[in-house]
């Protein structure tokens, strides 16, 4: 994952460990952008790669967490908070 910097940037925690697991790269650089994209997705020197997948799982990965997708945990809570509901 190439993520262009800012001067003017914010994260919280995950996006924090989600940088540590990123390439950084200043976005006004065109010559690093492109320097970043043929080592890391080109000639596939991912040195991150085994990184980001750890990530993914202890935050992400929604299925493995909550055993289902996220669209369909949201779903089902709106889904049964409606069934609460008084009608």
């Amino acid at each position: 994952m190439i993520y262009l910097t800012r001067d003017t940037q914010r994260h919280n925690e995950l996006g924090k460990a989600i940088l540590n697991v990123s390439y950084l790269v200043d976005g006004q650089d065109l010559d690093a952008i492109a320097a970043t994209i043929q080592r890391v997705i080109i000639d596939g020197n991912d040195d991150k790669a085994s990184a980001r997948r750890k990530l993914f799982d202890k935050y992400l990965n929604y299925p493995k967490v909550n055993g289902m997708l996220a669209g369909e945990f949201i779903y089902r809570s709106i889904v049964d908070k409606l069934k609460e509901a008084p009608e």
